[in-house]
């Protein structure tokens, strides 16, 4: 029996009482936020062993309601969130850290339904981050905007820019490559150069382009953009991504676009994850390609107004990953594969071989009087001419 200020009553009805609680306090009281609180210096859960009737295991179980919720352990110093683990608006295992417990950065991604194991801000082991395969994840070329063949500004309009691998589609703009200031982003030590477009006929939209060789790239997987970007007057910037099949292939597929996302007069990271349907039973034509477009709505902006962008990633994955960085000599080859410029010498009345090894046999620009390609194919270019002398020639096998 225990008397509870008013009468005596049996301690098996007391227990029955615990059942269907508002809230627990241990060493504290609870609260409607809290509802379970405790002020303790250590906790104990043992596994009921065998002997006593229980099977030896202790499996601790929490459920959230939906993929969209959260379910994780957040900890804190001083009341300050610095670490939580958890499955945080989604159902992929994050670890994720804060100097501040408002803004958090995801250390370690274990993604559900690959079980790989992702590190989206890099990992300090050099085995992994700057071994041989360091680089390639991106499936950009030219995306630090390191190679400008054909000059370092051009005025574009349906057309390749002046820096290589990338167009720009819609009415006339200036497209540029700039130095970027040292320190300008930060002490992210590989940003030496930029790209800008300045607009100088105001349509609906502006898009700076690039076509990724080969349909079937990221199929039926996820893929994430990422780059940095502003703008000289705040506006809105759009990300599309296109299949295109080729010709005689099937028709076009848009995919989710990104829309209407506020860019600032102040560089700033931005990232978007496409899902990529599957190609299965698609009929695939030549030239086909994946196509990212970066579009400016200059609907609501000034006209001549200035849009930049710096390292451009396109990765497997839902997870941006820092900016990587190839050689500028293996840079440099990926663009020679679409176009190149070249000086070739020629003796009079002979022929000289030229190797290229591009896409495809390419188109030919430039060449003097009596200057003839005799003999052209993607690996090689034989040519002849009537004078000796040296040539300067364009060659172009873009998609």
């Amino acid at each position: 029996m225990q008397f509870d200020g008013f009468v005596w009553q049996s301690f098996t009805t007391s227990i029955d009482g615990l059942n269907q609680l508002q809230g627990l306090g241990v060493g504290t009281d609870y609260s409607v936020g809290n509802p379970v609180s405790m002020v303790i210096n250590n906790a104990l859960f043992a596994a009921k062993n065998t002997p006593e009737g229980g099977t030896g295991d202790l499996r601790l179980t929490l459920n959230k309601q939906t993929q969209a919720n959260t379910l994780s352990l957040l900890y804190q110093s001083n009341w300050v969130g610095k670490a939580e683990i958890g499955l945080v608006g989604n159902d992929d295992f994050a670890f994720r850290v804060s100097a501040d417990g408002s803004q958090f950065k995801t250390a370690l991604l274990l993604e559900q339904s690959s079980a790989k194991a992702i590190f989206p801000n890099g990992i300090e082991a050099a085995s992994i981050n700057d071994g041989p395969l360091n680089g390639f994840r991106n499936v950009i070329i030219n995306g630090n905007f390191s190679i400008a063949q054909r000059a370092n500004n051009s005025s574009a309009s349906n057309t390749p820019s002046a820096i290589d691998r990338w167009y720009y589609f819609g009415g006339q703009a200036d497209v540029s490559r700039q130095n970027m200031p040292t320190g300008e982003l930060g002490n992210f030590p590989v940003v030496r150069h930029f790209a800008r477009f300045d607009v100088q006929t105001k349509t609906t939209w502006q898009a700076f382009c690039q076509r990724i060789e080969n349909v079937r790239v990221f199929s039926n997987m996820a893929a994430t953009i990422s780059f940095f970007v502003r703008a000289a007057t705040a506006t809105n910037l759009h990300i599309y991504c296109f299949q295109n099949f080729g010709i005689g292939g099937d028709a076009q597929i848009t995919l989710q676009p990104l829309l209407n996302y506020p860019i600032s007069t102040s560089w700033q990271k931005l990232s978007h994850t496409f899902q990529i349907p599957d190609i299965s039973g698609k009929t695939i034509g030549q030239n086909s390609y994946l196509l990212l477009a970066l579009y400016a709505n200059t609907s609501t902006a000034v006209q001549d107004g200035n849009i930049d962008f710096a390292n451009v990633q396109f990765e497997p994955g839902p997870i941006s990953s820092e900016f990587e960085v190839r050689p500028t000599a293996i840079e440099q080859q990926l663009c020679y594969r679409y176009y190149r410029k070249m000086d070739i010498h020629v003796s009079a009345n002979t022929s000289q071989l030229a190797t290229m090894n591009m896409r495809s046999t390419p188109s030919i620009a430039g060449g003097g009087t009596g200057f003839s390609p005799i003999g052209t194919n993607a690996q090689s270019l034989i040519a002849a001419q009537t004078t000796a002398g040296v040539q300067s020639l364009e060659l172009n096998a873009e998609i």
